[in-house]
Parts: C-alpha cells; sequence; structure tokens
C-alpha cells in the first residue's frame, strides 16, 4: 500500500481551491458585466430611452474595458492580486447597485464606463494569480476551466434576466 505525502494533498487540495475560487469571481464578475446588455429592452421602455441612447451605455463599456484589458494587462504585475480583485467587484457591486436603484438614465453610461475599466482589471490579474501560483502540469487545465467562465455567466445572467423581465422585475439583475 502506498501513503500519499500529505504535502502533495494539500497541494493539490490548494490548486483545486484556487482554480474553483478564480472560475467563480470570473463568472459572476459576467452577471454585473453583461446584465446591461440583457436588459436593454427593458430599459429603453423604464427609462423612455430611444434605441441609440440605450446604445451607448455598453459602447461606453466596451470602449473602457477594452482600454483597461490593455492597461491592466500591462501593469497587473505590480498590483497587489487580492486587493486588485477586492477593488474590482466591490466597485462593480457599487456601480450595478447605484444603476439598480436609479431612475435617471443620464449617468448610467459613465457608470457602465467605470464598471468597464474596473472589471478589465479581472482577466489579467487572475491570470498572474494562476500563473504564479499554480505548478506547471496544472496551468494547462487551468487555463481550460477558466476559458468556460465567459460561457457560465453570460448563460447564468441571461437566463436570470429572462426570469426577471417575465415578471417585469428586471432591476433585479442589477442586484
Amino acid at each position: 500500500m502506498m501513503l500519499v505525502d500529505k504535502n502533495d494533498t494539500s497541494k493539490r487540495n490548494g490548486a483545486i481551491l484556487l482554480i474553483v475560487l478564480a472560475w467563480l469571481v470570473y463568472s459572476f464578475s459576467y452577471l454585473g458585466k453583461v446584465n446591461y446588455s440583457a436588459n436593454i429592452t427593458q430599459i429603453i421602455d423604464f427609462y423612455g430611452v430611444s434605441k441609440s441612447q440605450a446604445g451607448t451605455v455598453p459602447t461606453f463599456f466596451f470602449f473602457a474595458y477594452g482600454i483597461g484589458q490593455v492597461f491592466n494587462g500591462i501593469f497587473c504585475k505590480k498590483y497587489n492580486i487580492k486587493w486588485m480583485v477586492f477593488l474590482s467587484l466591490t466597485v462593480s457591486a457599487v456601480i450595478n447597485l447605484i444603476v439598480a436603484v436609479s431612475t435617471d438614465f443620464a449617468a448610467i453610461k459613465w457608470l457602465w464606463m467605470i464598471n468597464g475599466f474596473v472589471l478589465s482589471i479581472l482577466w489579467p490579474t487572475l491570470v498572474r494569480l494562476l500563473s504564479e501560483a499554480l505548478p506547471q502540469k496544472v496551468r494547462g487545465a487551468s487555463s481550460v476551466i477558466m476559458g468556460t467562465t465567459v460561457a457560465i455567466g453570460t448563460l447564468i445572467i441571461y437566463g436570470l434576466s429572462s426570469v426577471y423581465a417575465f415578471f417585469d422585475m428586471f432591476k433585479l439583475s442589477f442586484y
């Protein structure tokens, strides 16, 4: 009978936990990232805005997110990972809460622009974390697992948004 080294088991469990936590963080960040687009029809009706006005919000998000990805990709090596992930998720949560309770459409595009930039912190920071913390032999598997986050997060928010829209409660997706 072969005995398992407790240190190896502990490292394996730690690697699994890290991958699961990174997966959860990035998957659920999609709930606060795609929820506006998933509810754009209800937003147009609720705020009484045109399609083009409503469409500026995801455009602001897109450009801020894209610029942020480049910026954060370059500078994430200098970040304190736990604080930057915390900051990103907290600021996004506050922005989503403000949108949830807001009755004024004018500020939403600016809030969503900030949301785009702060959420752009997550991907390069999580990739850095996984590449630094995981042993070489599991990095490939972690990449495959992390590759599912976009699909899962998008599926969850569109599913929830359709239920909320059915009950005419789309703002729940921002909570």
